[in-house]
């Protein structure tokens, strides 16, 4: 959010992206699996790997298990076919 990318959910919630960041948005999401998708070259996802360690220990905090599933895929922000198809699968295993 400090590059100016954020994510709909942050900017239409009056007041959220003042108070919050995206990791925090993440961790409320406990106890409920989430799947965080990334790429090597996707401008939108370079701090990824610290949202997610960020959730972990904020969900830590709150003694919430900790499901928050990380892919970081080689290229861009493009959906290719291989990510589409995990997000399927993974939705497929989790979502209820």
């Amino acid at each position: 959010m400090a590059h100016q990318l954020g994510i709909e959910m942050a900017e239409v919630n009056p007041g959220f992206a003042t108070r919050y960041d995206i990791a925090d948005l993440v961790a409320c999401f406990a106890p409920r699996r989430v799947r965080i998708v990334s790429a090597t070259d996707d401008e939108a996802s370079q701090d990824a790997d610290r949202i997610v360690q960020a959730a972990r220990e904020t969900c830590a905090s709150m003694g919430s298990v900790k499901h928050i599933d990380h892919e970081r895929y080689e290229g861009g922000h493009a959906v290719t076919q291989e990510r589409f198809d995990e997000i399927v699968y993974w939705l497929t295993r989790y979502a209820r």
